[in-house]
């Protein structure tokens, strides 16, 4: 998970809201069968502090093998509204890690957006990485790769 907090003017008194991201591996008998990416924004409010009006998220799952970043899936939008509270989406399941030749790199970028109580706007994206862990054939090296060199 990375997670980092977004300062109103880079001060916590005019506003603050964490954004925390993940990616998600939905594990069946200790195997890795399928990933996604996860995101969510909280309001953090202070007495006698700014605030954060409105915060809008989406993310999107990526690979990084070799030769190209692909996309894999992508979420909706979704915004806190007016209220205090949380806001979540996470991106449809990639699938089939388990299937040989799928990425071993796997990492989800969030996007932000926040509308203070000012009127101002703020915008920016998170990243965070998840090594080869997550897909079981990429955690076996080749015998190749083992020889003296």
């Amino acid at each position: 998970m990375e997670q980092v907090v977004v300062n109103h003017f880079g001060s916590p008194n005019q506003g603050q809201v964490l954004i925390q991201t993940w990616v998600e591996p939905d594990w069946t008998e200790f195997e890795a069968v399928d990933i996604q990416a996860a995101v969510q924004a909280v309001k953090i409010s202070r007495a006698g502090a700014g605030f954060a009006k409105r915060v809008s998220i989406r993310v999107e799952l990526y690979d990084n093998d070799p030769p190209t970043v692909d996309l894999h899936a992508s979420s909706s939008t979704v915004n806190t509204g007016d209220v205090n509270g949380t806001a979540f989406v996470q991106t449809p399941e990639a699938g089939e890690l388990t299937t040989p030749g799928r990425p071993c790199l796997w990492f989800s970028v969030a996007f932000y957006s926040i509308r203070w109580d000012d009127d101002t706007l703020t915008s920016g994206r998170v990243l965070v990485a998840q090594g080869d862990w997550v897909n079981p054939p990429c955690l076996f090296a080749p015998a190749s790769d083992l020889r003296a060199r």
